[in-house]
């Protein structure tokens, strides 16, 4: 599949790769570090017309994505988004999700890989809300560095420096959403397909670099942002992975919810960390071993750090090897490289 911008990154010169069926630009000519970089510095844009967009409709919508999402759906008013997850009985996490809180409906937007198993999740558990997948109407691109809203702001003809982190305004059919995956200030603009090739062609004009998969993916790391069938998945739950703040157990059912709970009773077995490795860059599937050579766990994430020139990593570990400043071995290329535990996110950005 490709996106409605498939042509401009290909007169763009940019590497095409497979993502989720999706053909998709890794990079640029200029390379992923100076993609990095210029969104760390400026402004990027990304092409994110891949992902997911799912209406639900009508009187009971609200009480639907109560029962399907781990957060709570019922504070939100219109304007609002919200960071959340959909799990299974067992508590794995199915997806995890942004739900937009419209005037007369909400909008979830999925990652690419999960959007025909979550429209069937909503389908199956539907209480009579109408459900409307709309991903092929809408495209989205993000704007992303610390001149990005700027950028929007000219754009659009609009002052975007007062809207929240994880708000959002509606220009029409345009949404135009603060809930970014890079830890810098940006927007994320949902527009029908037939318009993205305009506004892509203006905030490039504008002064926006283009910035592809390769970037996007050590950006997020940085952050230690998850990335969905890497650091998360159906055999990974909410609480191991540090997402306990979108967890509402008090909030009334959900699916999940139970196993949640049982989970959050008793002693973690093994928790998400980040970590720097000396001597290698980490990657996953990499083994992680204690001191003694014991495995204790698996790299799910990992890449040289552009921001710290370092390389970096996160990975499952067993819990008593999980606290800050422990040291094991992450094993690379039959070698056992000295490898710290670290506070995340590995970078700290100022807004």
């Amino acid at each position: 599949m490709r996106t409605p911008l498939y042509e401009k990154h290909k007169q763009l010169g940019a590497k095409i790769v497979d993502f989720c069926g999706w053909e998709l630009p890794i990079e640029y000519k200029k390379g992923i570090r100076q993609e990095h970089d210029s969104v760390r510095t400026h402004v990027g844009i990304f092409d994110v017309s891949h992902m997911g967009e799912i209406f639900i409709k009508g009187n009971r919508a609200s009480e639907l994505l109560d029962y399907l999402t781990t957060n709570n759906v019922s504070k939100l008013k219109p304007g609002m988004a919200q960071y959340s997850l959909i799990t299974n009985e067992q508590g794995g996490i199915l997806d995890d999700i942004i739900v937009y809180c419209l005037r007369d409906s909400y909008m979830i937007c999925t990652n690419a890989s999960n959007k025909d198993k979550i429209l069937n999740w909503v389908l199956k558990h539907n209480n009579g809300s109408l459900i409307e997948d709309k991903s092929s109407y809408y495209a989205q691109i993000a704007l992303q560095g610390p001149n990005s809203i700027k950028l929007a702001s000219e754009v659009f003809e609009r002052d975007f420096t007062i809207l929240r982190s994880f708000r959002f305004t509606q220009l029409d059919e345009i949404l135009i959403a603060k809930t970014g995956y890079t830890g810098e200030n940006g927007v994320e603009v949902f527009l029908p397909t037939t318009e993205i090739n305009e506004l892509w062609d203006k905030c490039i004009k504008l002064g926006a670099n283009p910035i592809g998969l390769g970037a996007r993916d050590t950006l997020r790391l940085e952050m230690k942002y998850p990335l969905y069938g890497n650091d998360i998945d159906e055999k990974t739950n909410p609480i191991e992975a540090g997402l306990g703040f979108a967890v509402k157990l008090n909030c009334g059912e959900f699916i999940g919810r139970d196993a949640l709970i049982d989970i959050k009773s008793y002693d973690l077995t093994k928790r998400l960390v980040g970590f720097t490795t000396e001597g290698g860059i980490p990657r996953k599937g990499y083994e992680l071993f204690s001191l003694d050579e014991e495995k204790i766990g698996e790299v799910t994430s990992g890449t040289f750090s552009p921001s710290l020139s370092i390389p970096i990593g996160v990975g499952y570990v067993l819990e008593h090897f999980s606290s800050e400043d422990t040291i094991i071995y992450c094993k690379i290329r039959n070698s056992f490289k000295k490898t710290r535990v670290v506070k995340t996110p590995f970078v700290r950005v100022k807004k």
